[in-house]
């Protein structure tokens, strides 16, 4: 299975995907290290899957279309929050219960068709550092 990964450089959640990955796959990976990093790849080889894990790429039709099987995301919020800064509105109405979700990849951001969601009790007075954690080891 041949896979191209995007994930977060210096991340110790995409390090530890990236080590699970590369046990029976053939993995290219791309790091991303900032909010302005412009995609620049040639790829030898066929995709399978495409897999984003907390990277900051926004890929084009014309990337997600590389992927033979999928292109999956995991997003660090529930379906009610997508893009940047979800956790953050989720604190500000004291949502009660957040989440991760893995959906497939469309052209607009985090808006596929979903493949699961975990959900957890936000815990009473829990601050942004702790359910940041959390998501991204339920998104793990």
């Amino acid at each position: 299975m041949n896979i191209l990964y995007f994930g977060r450089k210096s991340d110790k959640y995409s390090i530890k995907l990236y080590e699970v990955l590369i046990r029976n796959s053939n993995v290219n990976v791309i790091w991303s290290n900032g909010k302005k990093n412009k995609i620049d790849f040639k790829l030898n080889k066929k995709i399978d899957f495409i897999i984003c894990f907390r990277s900051h790429y926004l890929l084009k039709k014309k990337h997600i279309k590389l992927a033979k099987i999928a292109a999956i995301n995991f997003h660090p919020g529930t379906p009610k929050y997508r893009g940047i800064g979800c956790i953050n509105l989720a604190l500000l109405k004291k949502e009660k219960i957040y989440g991760s979700t893995a959906h497939l990849m469309n052209t607009q951001i985090d808006n596929g068709k979903i493949i699961d969601v975990k959900y957890f009790k936000v815990k009473k007075n829990e601050n942004l550092s702790d359910l940041l954690d959390r998501t991204h080891i339920s998104m793990f």
